[in-house]
């Protein structure tokens, strides 16, 4: 048990102010950083369109006082779930896909899914009302705080001071600080109680095991982490910036890697009769990346009609019908939209297309090509830092298929489009395949 707990306590009450600084930082760096919209992926959690991101905060402040009452209300039904291993508390998105990460860590084929612990508790029940008016003070120096903080526009900071004031809220829960018996390993800071747990585990002395579920860029989330678990060592210099000198940095292969690795299994060995079968996985129109820049990148595909089997699978946050229609207005009448699973698409598939899905790294791991569909792919920095270390190939049009086509009728697909074993490696995606075993055993960093 030793190794699980920390060398000391956390000093929780520096915590909002090293967010708030972070904060400050991020808004007053490069904007062209997409990581610097690290806040803005909070609103993205919370509302389904930027239009009522908008409308929600046009009051400021007033727009806060507003949802806290019915974050009151919600406050106990947590878009969380946890699960019991023993000495282990476990946190992450609600998603299967974030669930298949957790997992993969712990090495358990079907955990058992609990409820978080305030999930049973409603409105009427434990002091709703003492948590907020208990938080007052702490709330009233952020304020201060975050007004100061950043040269940049209200809604902003709104946003930021909303998500502490929720996660003030939950650490001041009785029943959660109960819950708290050792470690937390978690795929997911940006929500209130996620964060709330975290550093309520960092409080008592015990490590903090965040499993980085998807690429660097949309991940980073101010982490309380004392180990991050890094999907790769590219990524190793970016986060080392970004998180305190004493954070464990873990790049011995990732878990989901290594378990999807095993369960779709090589690639079919090549057949020179039949067409080469690629899965595209669309990303959803959000940010930035707006309706016409994501169908920009699906115009690419049309340079595979004729030459290529075709599947189009939809991200889960992305509407099916409005997808076809778009998919149609494209000209992809070719392509077939997938039903199937992400493990049986990875299973059917020669090859994937995205535009920075991480699903190319599973792919990669997997054996599988990797195809980069940017018809901007200045705007995609993390893939083009994949591309520089050999995982992938950038197709910007339609008409940059065809070498890769002509290639597949030759024989099967060599690096770059597939990534050797013995890179992976090297990169870090793949190892022993006892990572979690490994890193819940390893001895405590000295405190943070």
């Amino acid at each position: 048990m030793e190794q699980l707990k920390q060398s000391g306590p956390m000093d929780a009450s520096a915590w909002p102010e090293r967010l708030i600084d972070e904060y400050a930082k991020r808004l007053r760096g490069d904007p062209k950083d997409l990581l610097a919209s690290y806040f803005l992926d909070i609103a993205n959690h919370t509302s389904s369109s930027a239009p009522s991101k908008a409308k929600r905060y046009r009051l400021g402040y007033v727009s806060v006082v507003v949802r806290m009452i019915f974050f009151l209300r919600r406050m106990f039904l947590a878009d969380a779930a946890r699960i019991s291993t023993g000495t282990v508390n476990a946190v992450w998105l609600d998603t299967p896909a974030h669930a298949d990460t957790m997992k993969a860590f712990l090495g358990r084929d079907s955990p058992e899914r609990e409820k978080t612990p305030a999930s049973s508790i409603g409105f009427a029940g434990k002091c709703s009302l003492f948590v907020v008016l208990g938080s007052l003070p702490q709330v009233i120096d952020i304020f201060v705080r975050l007004l100061r903080s950043a040269p940049r526009p209200l809604r902003n900071r709104v946003e930021f001071f909303e998500f502490l004031l929720q996660v003030i809220c939950y650490m001041r829960l009785p029943s959660l600080q109960a819950a708290i018996a050792g470690p937390c390993v978690l795929t997911y800071e940006a929500i209130a109680i996620n964060k709330a747990v975290a550093l309520l585990t960092r409080r008592a002395g015990y490590r903090v095991i965040h499993v980085i579920h998807g690429l660097k860029h949309p991940n980073f989330q101010v982490s309380v982490a004392t180990d991050l678990v890094l999907l790769s060592k590219i990524d190793e210099a970016w986060f080392r910036e970004r998180v305190s000198p004493d954070a464990r940095l873990w790049t011995i292969g990732h878990p989901r890697l290594e378990s999807i690795r095993r369960e779709v299994g090589p690639p079919d060995a090549w057949q020179r009769k039949r067409l080469p079968r690629i899965a595209f996985f669309s990303q959803p129109s959000e940010g930035d990346y707006d309706p016409e820049l994501r169908m920009q990148d699906w115009r690419t595909l049309a340079g595979l009609k004729d030459r290529a089997e075709v599947r189009f699978r939809l991200h889960p946050r992305e509407n099916r019908d409005t997808a076809a229609l778009a998919i149609q207005r494209c000209g992809l009448e070719f392509v077939e939209l997938s039903n199937h699973g992400l493990k049986e698409d990875l299973a059917w598939c020669d090859a994937v297309a995205s535009s920075w899905s991480t699903v190319s790294m599973e792919a990669a791991a997997c054996g599988r090509g990797v195809f980069w569909t940017c018809s901007t792919p200045e705007r995609y920095e993390v893939a083009q830092e994949l591309r520089d270390h050999g995982v992938g190939v950038l197709i910007g049009s339609p008409g940059e298929w065809r070498p890769y086509l002509d290639e597949w009728a030759c024989g099967p697909w060599n690096a770059p489009v597939v990534v050797t074993d013995e890179r992976l490696r090297e990169l870090g995606f793949i190892g022993t395949g006892e990572q979690g075993r490994e890193i819940l055993g390893a001895p405590a960093s000295r405190k943070t």
